[in-house]
């Protein structure tokens, strides 16, 4: 590969291992140097060998959204078609109907919401809105449910400004969500935060 080729921004890994096959998917974008730091996002697939070494299964599957007209560039060069994954981590239902789907917390433009896989990680949908803001995590509640906490990043330039968790509820495992960024007395920083639930 060439230094163009190479040279550039990775960053939000947002990992997760598929119990069914025994793949870790590895969302993560990507912008080179080469390409204008316009970033892609791409879910890579790896197995563990009996070495404990990460084996690349097959060449990452490019899972970006279609480039818009509007070419601006916010923080860190994120443009408004840029999927943003994570960081942090994906998860994999595991009770209920939607048992068995790969569930990455996403956003774009302002929204948060879910890119999900029902077929182990090989083609993905975007769900719906779960709220606007980004930086989002997502959790399996024990009914099966998802819950989803967002960063509000609205106001966050005023000086002593207060702000706090907001939180995003699925029945449909991430394609639409009832509740939307309700928020919550729990005090947070504009920083993304995390959130899982206890077996």
């Amino acid at each position: 590969l060439s230094y163009n080729e190479i040279v550039g921004k990775y960053g939000n890994p947002t990992p997760v291992l598929d119990f069914e096959t025994g793949y870790i998917n590895f969302p993560y974008m990507s912008a080179l140097e080469s390409e204008g730091y316009d970033y892609k996002t791409y879910n890579a697939r790896f197995k563990i060998d009996k070495e404990y070494n990460l084996i690349l299964n097959e060449k990452p599957l490019d899972i970006s959204f279609e480039k818009g007209d509007d070419d601006s560039s916010g923080a860190d060069g994120v443009r408004k078609h840029t999927l943003m994954v994570g960081p942090g981590k994906s998860i994999q239902i595991s009770n209920g109907e939607y048992s068995g789907r790969l569930v990455v917390p996403s956003s774009s433009g302002g929204d948060s919401f879910a890119m999900y896989s029902d077929d182990n990680g090989l083609t993905w949908q975007k769900g719906e809105s779960a709220g606007k803001g980004n930086e989002c995590e997502v959790a399996e509640l024990k009914n099966g449910e998802l819950v989803m906490v967002v960063r509000d990043n609205i106001g966050c330039s005023n000086l002593h400004f207060e702000q706090y968790q907001r939180l995003s509820y699925s029945k449909d495992g991430g394609k639409t969500w009832y509740e939307k960024t309700v928020n919550t007395p729990l005090k947070t920083p504009i920083c993304m935060a995390s959130i899982d639930t206890l077996e």
